[in-house]
């Protein structure tokens, strides 16, 4: 038996080096000795998400971002059903906005996501950087994220996914960011950032393996992520 992965609109969301949340998923995968599979869908395609143990979608720039939130909200009902089976979705980058409500665009444009999640989002002018987080409520492991956005958005009615140390949240005098309800992880962190953090990966492909997920050691990544912490605690974000 295979653990079935659904990546979404390949072409259109994979601006920020994405595909690394998934070739770190499959790599662990493949070390816990398990089988797994990777379909693509875009726009237009079927996307049976029930179907599938976990489904990805990246960041995107605004054009192909609205290409790709016309085609998911009309598949709100799929979605909504895929979730509350225990389905386990990781949407970085812009790919936020695919479940939310509302964009609002500088141009006065208004597209919906699927309404999935309550908050909306605005195109603001650009802003990158780097960000230190914990999770609220998980203890004290410091997590790494980028990034390089146009956007911003009020989730206070949402649980957030981290708290910023360092760095931006939801918007610039934000400290919360990002949503996480039961097996969603929905942020507008890049990194990639299952790369950045394996303690994020290990949460994750835990979901994924259940009774057959072993726990690894030290790792080269987790390596990584002492010595980029270590850089950034010597200069100002």
């Amino acid at each position: 038996m295979s653990i079935r992965i659904l990546q979404l609109y390949p072409e259109l969301m994979n601006l920020s080096g994405d595909i690394g949340n998934l070739m770190a998923v499959t790599r662990r995968l493949s070390e816990l000795g398990l089988r797994w599979e990777v379909d693509r869908a875009s726009v237009g395609d079927p996307m049976p998400f029930g179907e599938y143990d976990l489904i990805l979608a990246g960041n995107a720039p605004l054009s192909a971002l609205l290409a790709a939130m016309r085609d998911m909200a009309p598949r709100a009902a799929e979605l909504r059903a895929a979730m509350e089976a225990g389905r386990v979705f990781l949407f970085t980058g812009s790919a936020r906005c695919l479940l939310g409500g509302d964009l609002r665009l500088r141009s006065g444009q208004c597209l919906s996501g699927a309404r999935i999640l309550a908050e909306s989002h605005r195109e603001v002018a650009r802003f990158t950087g780097e960000v230190v987080a914990t999770r609220p409520g998980m203890g004290n492991t410091a997590y790494l994220g980028s990034f390089d956005r146009e956007l911003e958005t009020d989730a206070a009615s949402e649980r957030p996914l981290f708290q910023t140390l360092r760095g931006i949240g939801d918007k610039p005098e934000a400290i919360y960011e990002g949503v996480f309800r039961g097996n969603l992880y929905a942020t507008y962190l890049l990194g990639p950032l299952l790369v950045r953090n394996p303690e994020l990966l290990e949460e994750i492909v835990a979901k994924l393996a259940g009774s057959r997920y072993q726990a690894r050691g030290e790792s080269f990544d987790a390596e990584a992520k002492a010595a980029a912490l270590s850089r950034l605690e010597r200069r100002k974000i």
